[in-house]
């Protein structure tokens, strides 16, 4: 298959194996995020575990630019396994938003995965104070086209804020930006704690400041996807006891082509294997369940999915049930 992206063998899934004649190998690709991220950390543990446990299957995980690309490389077939957030599932489903050309609906979900938390924060000598002060300032958002960079300009946008300049560049480049004044703040989307807030927390006090409950009102009725949910307490030293943050899921979606079979074994390998998963990210610990998907996905599970689901008796709501039966 022909990739558009750069392929990041996972090494540990990189087996080196003699195989009778007429052995054949299927390869299926994963797409993540930037290298280093939470959703790069989570393909690589996937991949290590589907690839030992799924017979004859190599799983490579792809270093990627976000969920605008993720989306459309997966949608094409160069992609058979992708991790979105439900903001993305729902849009290009619907086709609105960043995906207005068409709808994408090669997509059924797997499992969801953890929640993300949206959080602004300065340093603590930092004149910003809410989001409205972003106003001649310049924001870092991370890659160009991923989920902090798409999400953050929206939510932005909905409230009529215009800051100066998002500036967009590789997460861990973030903390060095900040710390030599050439970003003034950042907005950050992620399983919290969050990697480059907990870098510059190292050597700088921050300033966490969130958005108001006339804010939030505005933006969960114009995004129907997102949720109102506290920040975990402890993810960061200096954040506020009662900082509210707008929240939304994580879940790992693979093609409607992907054969029953492999699907199944794929959720049902995570669900078995949560104590390794938890390594990945502290997010982990806290939230994963592969059941969670049942009241969050906005699109249609996989038929290999009901078939796990049905096997251990939960209840699926018949808006997830595929429509290829």
């Amino acid at each position: 298959m022909n990739k558009m992206i750069a392929r990041t063998a996972l090494a540990a899934g990189v087996l080196a194996c003699t195989a009778a004649p007429g052995w054949t190998q299927t390869r299926m690709s994963i797409a993540t995020g930037s290298s280093g991220g939470v959703y790069y950390l989570w393909g690589g543990a996937l991949a290590k575990m589907w690839s030992e446990g799924i017979p004859d299957t190599l799983f490579n995980i792809e270093a990627t630019t976000g969920q605008v690309p993720n989306v459309k490389l997966f949608e094409a077939g160069n992609l058979e396994v992708s991790m979105v957030n439900i903001a993305t599932a729902y849009e290009s489903w619907e086709g609105i938003g960043d995906y207005n050309d068409r709808k994408y609906q090669h997509q059924r979900a797997l499992f969801a995965m953890y929640p993300s938390y949206y959080v602004m924060v300065s340093l603590a000598d930092s004149d910003i104070d809410n989001i409205e002060d972003w106003e001649g300032k310049r924001v870092a958002v991370g890659t160009a086209g991923g989920t902090v960079d798409v999400i953050g300009r929206n939510i932005a946008s909905t409230l009529g804020v215009e800051p100066a300049q998002y500036v967009n560049s590789g997460w861990p480049d973030v903390p060095g930006q900040i710390r030599d004044g050439l970003v003034d703040t950042i907005a950050a989307i992620g399983g919290q704690p969050w990697p480059p807030i907990r870098d510059l927390e190292t050597t700088h006090d921050l300033k966490f400041y969130a958005l108001t409950d006339e804010q939030l009102g505005t933006l969960k009725e114009a995004y129907p996807y997102f949720i109102q949910e506290p920040l975990p307490e402890g993810a960061y030293e200096d954040q506020p006891a009662d900082y509210n943050s707008l929240a939304f899921w994580n879940m790992t979606i693979v093609r409607d082509d992907v054969s029953e079979e492999v699907a199944y074994q794929m959720i049902k390998i995570a669900a078995e294997n949560v104590e390794a998963l938890k390594v990945t990210h502290p997010s982990t610990a806290e939230f994963f369940d592969v059941k969670n998907v049942l009241r969050v996905s906005p699109v249609p599970l996989h038929p290999g999915a009901v078939r796990y689901f049905e096997e251990i008796g939960a209840e699926i709501p018949e808006r997830l049930l595929p429509p290829e039966g």
